[in-house]
């Protein structure tokens, strides 16, 4: 299958982020259609997420989910992690991070992704942000005061 592009995630001890993330992702309305690639990066609470992450991947043959595992403790950056991922898995030429704490509207990936593949010579799509600081919050439901334009 041709992926339409391929998702970037680093997870570092997001246990309380995991579920959330999941739920949110799983709602784009091209999300069947994307690669996901999440990998973990030496947390201390890999097992916790873990427990959202088995059942998901198997639900979806577009997912895949990778360790870094380092007896010394190391712990990638997430620059590192999602270098790993455009060397080693991704198959998309477009590519997306997407953070667990990120929170998109449903149309999010559809809509960057038309926007790319209808103007060859752009290289970047961006949305502009909401920002909050209430965890797990949704994109339709949130307590952001302001909106951040770039």
């Amino acid at each position: 299958m041709q992926y339409k592009a391929s998702i970037l995630t680093s997870i570092y001890n997001g246990k309380d982020f995991i579920e959330s993330f999941l739920k949110d992702i799983k709602r784009q309305t091209i999300f069947e259609e994307c690669q996901f690639i999440m990998i973990d990066a030496n947390s201390s609470d890999y097992l916790d997420s873990e427990k959202h992450i088995g059942p998901f991947v198997k639900e979806h043959d577009n997912v895949q989910y990778h360790k870094i595992v380092h007896e010394d403790d190391f712990v990638p950056n997430v620059y590192t992690v999602w270098n790993i991922i455009i060397r080693s898995y991704a198959e998309s030429e477009l590519l997306t991070n997407w953070n667990l704490d990120d929170v998109r509207h449903p149309r999010h990936l559809e809509l960057h992704v038309k926007a790319l593949q209808e103007n060859p010579s752009v290289s970047l799509a961006y949305a502009s942000v909401l920002e909050t600081n209430e965890p797990n919050e949704t994109f339709e439901s949130n307590t952001a005061s302001s909106l951040l334009n770039f």
